[in-house]
This record gives C-alpha cells, structure tokens and sequence, in this order.
C-alpha cells in the first residue's frame, strides 16, 4: 500500500469553507489530481462527518470503531457499507468483497 496524497482542510467550521467536511470539496480535488474512480474508492473513519462526505462522493463507506467510532456511530444519519473494529478490519472485508 502507498500513500498518494494528503488532503486537509485549514479551515475552522466558522469559515464555511468547501472543502470542510461532509462537503466534498477535498475529494473532488484528490479525484482530479489523482484520477481516481470514487465509485471504486472508500471513505473511511470514525467520524458521522467521515460517513457522509463518503455518501456524499458517491464512495463506499466504513466505519471504524477506534477513536471517535463508537461514540459517533449513535450520530450517523445513514448506515455506513461497512464497520470493524479499525482500519485492518475494514481493510479485509473490503478485499473480500474484490
């Protein structure tokens, strides 16, 4: 596995920025500079807000468990493709389904 790319958004929740997330914005600029396929990619995390901008992409979605997973799982407004106990987990279930 390698790292492409890191995107982050330097914006407080104030600034109403795009690329803050569920907004997308950082996505549709990693899409561009990466070609990536979103139908054939995944967002995962441990935030409600990593769900929805992964449904917002039009990717797949994973929630883990680790961090802010288990707390923010009662906040989700849409059920996420996948969950597991953290990355590896996900990581395995999505190589299973290839």
């Amino acid at each position: 596995m390698q790292v492409d790319g890191i995107y982050y958004c330097p914006h407080s929740p104030k600034d109403d920025c795009a690329c803050r997330k569920p907004r997308t914005g950082l996505i549709e600029r990693a899409k561009l500079e990466l070609k990536i396929d979103l139908g054939q990619s995944w967002m995962i995390g441990d935030k409600a807000s990593d769900i929805e901008t992964g449904f917002n992409a039009g990717m797949g979605t994973g929630l883990v468990f680790t961090g802010y997973g288990k707390t923010e799982a009662e906040k989700l407004r849409r059920e996420p493709d996948l969950t597991g106990k953290n990355l590896f987990e996900i990581a395995e279930k999505i190589n299973m389904m290839d």
